[in-house]
């Protein structure tokens, strides 16, 4: 005997297909309904995601031999008057017909007509358009593929108008923050960490305008960026709503077909996954971009991701501590610290989590760089709140935070007056400025509290920090003086840097200086990473090791007591011993020579220092001008006189003006001249200050033989 199949049986059928794509029948999270649901209409099924109000998708069920055409206007109705954008019509097991409600058109898959259940993440693709077009996942595998997506994004918006570096930089990063933001939403859900569309909803996501075209794209996205007209109170209209409006404003881009290209090329990757800080790495390259052909204050570049890993993983912030940086950038070192305290939160400690995310990161930064870190801290997990836009020198914070980690800007430029009455230990200059700003920062009521800082070596000896050196040596710990290598900023700086950790104040006899020659990368502009062990190795490996064990791997001790006596210089190398003894007599050098300080007045023309070459004219030289334009604080070389950069002394950055002209150099560099020439002749000095031999001694003792030159030149 042979039994009618009912609609029923059908059913059971389907419910078995909704299962196999993830549709949940039964429980907490159940998004399938039936027809019973509503008393509004009675479409078999209802698909309705978790958050949402109305349906994704309706489902028609009949029996075969239904009429079609009358089943067909029956889902359509029921589509209408729920909202659902797609629905289903199936007759017995087979699906007879898809509807995109909008467009009043068949489902497209990769051109093909969809006769399969769709899940609930690729149906979110079609809730805008009847065609979905998945393009095959391409993971970034290196550096140069990276280097290659950025190369084309600034080439189109070179090409739209926007100018290098900074407003190209910014425009990138909002739509490449639409692209990893939706990329994170869904491997959340499919993680299962987080229930679909908890955060975007599905017509903010890339998906939802990947394929569209011309003005439409262009609208589409600023509409997804700032509503054109009020928000809407109680939903997720936008990112500007969502976000704020300092991170999310319409774009600058004025071809579509320019926006249109930059999609196409980043919708096939796949971004997530890669183990770097993207936006980190695209300002890099924005910015390498823009030095290479502008002149632009060096007072922020950025800070290699290995150096930053080292200064978290040295700083160590604890659970509910409060992290500082005052000068955030793209906020590199933020975003590590935030990952370096959620690894300590056990996942179920959702107090200590939401501290984490509120009250727990905080950051400034005085560039429109600061809504790139606001960015960064979303897609990190939050803590864009704390991060603000403003100059940070301007905000003095007193005692509020328990951590601050930073790499302060090198050499700002003056003049200083607005901070006058803010601080007390450099007001003329600018790194001291930052450094007491940190140092103002910390929380003195904080046990633990602690300062990791990059700041600029010459604080260590130059005599204008006196005062800073003192100040630093008598309210806090200074546990590590760790020396970086020159190029270890390269291509952005030159200037040999420091990280300097303080700690609360207590007794202390003596301190610990690690000098870093190899960071594991090559010291030229390229940057390459090396293999093999390096000096930031042998630290880690060492630093909680035996005194004997330490001082045999590099490490240094400087006495507290002698630091003191000599003005609170903190480089070892002026603590060395060395042999002078001579069978001829022997001369202090400030006996033969005296220092030089006029300032430019006479409007004389801007030099260079080279090694082989001496003084050249800078705009001989150079295309573009390099000196400022108001060059009155420049200094003097006066004919038969010598320059040198301290900076560059290892380099043989000495000159001597053998002719009879006078020209002007960077008011950073030292200018002196022979007192006696029937003592010494100036020609020999200067061919003893280009000696292999004394180039070598340069290259060993490069801080100390500045400090020394620099003091025995100026000495009275």
């Amino acid at each position: 005997m042979l039994f009618k199949l009912t609609e029923e049986d059908f059913k059971k059928w389907i419910d078995v297909k909704l299962k196999e794509k993830g549709w949940k029948l039964f429980g907490p999270n159940k998004n399938v309904y039936y027809e019973h649901y509503q008393a509004k209409g009675r479409s078999d099924y209802v698909l309705i995601p978790k958050d949402w109000t109305n349906p994704l998708i309706v489902i028609e069920a009949k029996r075969i031999g239904k009429d079609l055409n009358e089943t067909w206007e029956q889902v359509k109705k029921y589509a209408r008057e729920r909202q659902a954008p797609i629905a289903y019509v199936v007759i017995g097991n087979k699906i007879i017909k898809t509807l995109h409600l909008a467009s009043g058109k068949p489902l497209y898959y990769n051109g093909k007509e969809v006769d399969f259940f769709l899940d609930e993440k690729t149906a979110g693709n079609f809730i805008d358009k009847n065609e979905y077009h998945p393009q095959k996942e391409i993971v970034i595998a290196s550096w140069k593929q990276l280097i290659q997506v950025f190369s084309f994004a600034n080439n189109q918006l070179r090409a739209d108008g926007l100018t290098q570096g900074d407003e190209r930089f910014s425009e990138f990063c909002s739509i490449l923050f639409l692209k990893l933001l939706s990329e994170q939403e869904e491997q959340d859900e499919k993680d299962k960490r987080r229930s679909p569309s908890k955060i975007i909803p599905w017509r903010l996501r890339w998906t939802s305008f990947q394929d569209k075209q011309g003005e439409e794209l262009l609208n589409y996205i600023n509409n997804a960026l700032t509503c054109p007209g009020k928000h809407e109170e109680k939903q997720f209209c936008c990112f500007q709503k969502k976000y704020g409006q300092d991170i999310f404003q319409p774009l600058q881009i004025q071809n579509p077909a320019i926006l249109k290209r930059i999609i196409d090329k980043l919708t096939p990757l796949q971004l997530t996954n890669i183990e770097s800080d993207i936006k980190g790495d695209a300002f890099e390259y924005f910015l390498k971009e823009s030095l290479a052909t502008e002149k632009r204050d060096l007072g922020q570049y950025f800070t290699p991701r290995h150096i930053v890993d080292f200064l978290v993983k040295l700083a160590n912030p604890g659970i509910n501590e409060t992290v500082y940086d005052p000068f955030c950038g793209t906020g590199g070192i933020l975003i590590k610290a935030f990952r370096h305290i959620a690894e300590k939160i056990p996942k179920n400690d959702k107090e200590k989590l939401k501290k984490l995310k509120k009250e727990s990161i905080f950051g400034s930064e005085i560039t429109k760089t600061a809504r790139v870190a606001k960015m960064n801290m979303i897609l990190t997990g939050d803590g864009h709140n704390n991060i603000q836009r403003l100059d940070s020198l301007k905000n003095p914070v007193r005692g509020k935070f328990d951590l601050v980690i930073t790499n302060m800007p090198f050499s700002l430029k003056g003049p200083f007056d607005e901070y006058q009455d803010l601080y007390f230990l450099g007001k003329g200059n600018g790194n001291s400025l930052c450094v007491e700003h940190c140092l103002d920062a910390v929380n003195p009521n904080y046990q633990d509290r602690r300062i990791v800082l990059i700041t600029l070596e010459g604080i260590l000896f130059d005599k204008k920090f006196t005062k800073l050196r003192e100040h630093i040596y008598t309210n806090y710990y200074v546990k590590y003086i760790i020396s970086l290598p020159a190029g270890a900023f390269k291509p952005y700086a030159n200037a040999k840097a420091t990280i300097l950790y303080l700690t609360y104040p207590r007794e202390q006899k003596y301190v610990w200086h690690y000098t870093i020659k190899n960071d594991g990368y090559t010291l030229d502009t390229k940057r390459k990473k090396k293999n093999g062990e390096n000096d930031l190795d042998i630290f880690w490996k060492f630093k909680d090791s035996s005194e004997e064990e330490k001082l045999k791997v590099g490490f240094q001790k400087l006495a507290i007591e002698e630091i003191k006596q000599n003005n609170y210089v903190s480089i070892p190398n002026i603590y060395q011993k060395f042999d002078f003894s001579s069978k001829n007599e022997m001369v202090n050098l400030s006996e033969l020579v005296e220092e030089i300080n006029i300032k430019n007045k006479m409007k004389a023309p801007v030099w260079s220092l080279t090694r082989g070459q001496g003084f050249i004219n800078q705009e001989k030289r150079f295309s573009e001008r390099i000196a400022s334009e108001n060059t009155s604080h420049y200094k003097i070389v006066l004919p038969n006189s010598f320059a040198y950069d301290p900076i560059r002394v290892s380099k043989g950055a000495f000159n001597f003006n053998s002719s009879q002209k006078t020209g002007c150099v960077s008011p950073i560099y030292i200018t002196f001249r022979v007192k006696n020439e029937k003592k010494i002749f100036p020609q020999y000095l200067f061919c003893l200050f280009q000696s292999e031999e004394f180039i070598k001694q340069a290259q060993i003792y490069s801080a100390l033989l500045a400090l020394l030159l620099t003091l025995l030149i100026s000495a009275k």
